[in-house]
């Protein structure tokens, strides 16, 4: 019998089984991201490194090159939020967002597919966080994190998604 500490992703895939039983909504999961993310990208501005820096700034640039390539796209979506809530190394807030995030991801791909605008307004909402987070403004941070999550949201809608159906879990 062997005792170790589970990871991020062990615990993130329980709970989102419990939260796809629950039958959450994109609602309900959109109210959490909203909750969390800005005050990850606040706590990021607080403590995050020149190694963060410049992963997000690399994160930024394939981005970029990538923009009529949705499932890519969506990827290095991911992977920005992913290295922002390391970066605040707040590891409640990491562990708390990730399962909500696995069930948003296909969301994102959703809109991403749907949406021409989508993936350019990400973008430009990746960009103003990452000048925020250089220069360590939290509160800027925090305001165009708050702004693209809410942002996401409107596109979900505007795609029309329903916003109180269950979750969708399937990539």
């Amino acid at each position: 019998l062997v005792v170790s500490k589970p990871s991020t992703d062990q615990l993130a895939s329980g709970i989102t089984r419990a939260l796809v039983m629950h039958q959450v909504s994109f609602s309900d999961l959109w109210a959490a991201m909203m909750a969390m993310e800005p005050a990850v990208a606040e706590g990021a501005a607080h403590s995050i490194t020149p190694d963060q820096i410049a992963a997000l700034e690399q994160n930024v640039s394939d981005s970029r090159a990538c923009l009529n390539n949705p499932k890519q796209f969506c990827e290095l979506d991911h992977q920005f939020h992913t290295i922002l809530a390391e970066a605040a190394g707040n590891r409640i807030l990491d562990i708390a967002r990730e399962p909500i995030n696995l069930l948003f991801h296909p969301a994102v791909s959703k809109v991403m597919t749907q949406l021409s605008q989508a993936s350019s307004r990400t973008l430009e909402a990746h960009e103003q966080i990452l000048t925020a987070l250089k220069t360590h403004d939290a509160m800027n941070a925090r305001h165009w994190m708050t702004k693209h999550i809410d942002d996401f949201r409107r596109g979900y809608e505007h795609a029309g998604f329903d916003l109180n159906g269950p979750s969708d879990i399937k990539r």
